[in-house]
Formats: structure tokens, C-alpha cells, sequence
């Protein structure tokens, strides 16, 4: 795969795993509002909801929260920290790989130089054997010329004596 089509594809897979975050924070929190709503009394807007979330980000138990919470509330904000935390593993590896690619191209660049600088060497020493070829080549119609001309001269020197 090309380089610019992997970063690409990485750095898009980011920006949809911020916006699952972020709408994973939205749903969880409007979950929790409706299912806190009628049985909490310290809820009485979507902020409150908010601030349910927060305690138990902090884990705070139940005891001591500003905000206390009830068991269907705390499954609804232990699955949004679990999702988050999925979404978080997601989210560095694939920093990470948008980082190998990143860290990888100047690496690619100097094989690829290093690559067109043997062509070039490989191909210089190519044309010198083209070279070395076609001066044998050119030796040897010589060779063969000269020896034409001694084959007819012996010839010649033959039909004279007969």
C-alpha cells in the first residue's frame, strides 16, 4: 500500500475513533439522564448526569459521591469507562502505527537513494561491459578482415605459381 494512502487511512480512523468517543460520552450520558431521571432525586438536569459520570470516573463509592447514583446508573457509567477504555487501546495503537509510518518514510527514502544510487552503478557497469563488448566484437571483425586478407593473398600467391 502507498505510504500516503496508509497515513491517510490511519489519521481518518483516528478522527472516527475521537467521534465514537465523543458520541459514546453523549449517548452514556443521555442514558444515564433517562434512567436516573424518575428514580434520583439529586438529578434534575443533564449536567447532574454529567457530574454522575465524573464520580465514577473517580470511582468514587457510593457513600462518599456528591452525586449519588443508583446500580442502574453505575452499570450505565462503568460501560461508558469500559468503552472508553476500548476506544482509548484503539486510539494508541493507532497512534502508534500512524507514528511507524511517519518514522518509517525517511527510511524508505535512504533505501530508496541508496536503491538508484546501485542502478546507477549497476547500469555504469553495464554500458562498460557494452562497451568492452563492442570493442571485441569490433576486434574481431578486424581479426576476421585480416585473415580474409591473408586467406586471398594466399590465394593469389597460389593461381601465380600454378
Amino acid at each position: 500500500m502507498e505510504p500516503k494512502y496508509q497515513r491517510r487511512k490511519h489519521i481518518l480512523f483516528l478522527a472516527i475513533l475521537v467521534f465514537a468517543f465523543v458520541f459514546s460520552i453523549v449517548i452514556f450520558d443521555m442514558l444515564l439522564y433517562i434512567a436516573e431521571l424518575n428514580t434520583n432525586p439529586a438529578v434534575h438536569s443533564l449536567n447532574d448526569s454529567f457530574r454522575m459520570i465524573e464520580s465514577t470516573y473517580n470511582l468514587v463509592s457510593e457513600e462518599v459521591a456528591v452525586y449519588p447514583i443508583t446500580s442502574a446508573g453505575r452499570i450505565l457509567s462503568l460501560s461508558l469507562i469500559a468503552v472508553s477504555v476500548i476506544i482509548l487501546i484503539v486510539f494508541a495503537a493507532q497512534v502508534f502505527a500512524l507514528l511507524q509510518i511517519f518514522h518509517s518514510r525517511p527510511l524508505f527514502r535512504r533505501l530508496e537513494k541508496d536503491i538508484d544510487q546501485d542502478e546507477k552503478e549497476l547500469l555504469s557497469e553495464f554500458e562498460e561491459s557494452q562497451v568492452m563488448e563492442q570493442e571485441i566484437l569490433d576486434k574481431q571483425q578486424q581479426i576476421i578482415n585480416y585473415e580474409e586478407d591473408i586467406i586471398a593473398k594466399l590465394d593469389r600467391l597460389r593461381d601465380e605459381k600454378k
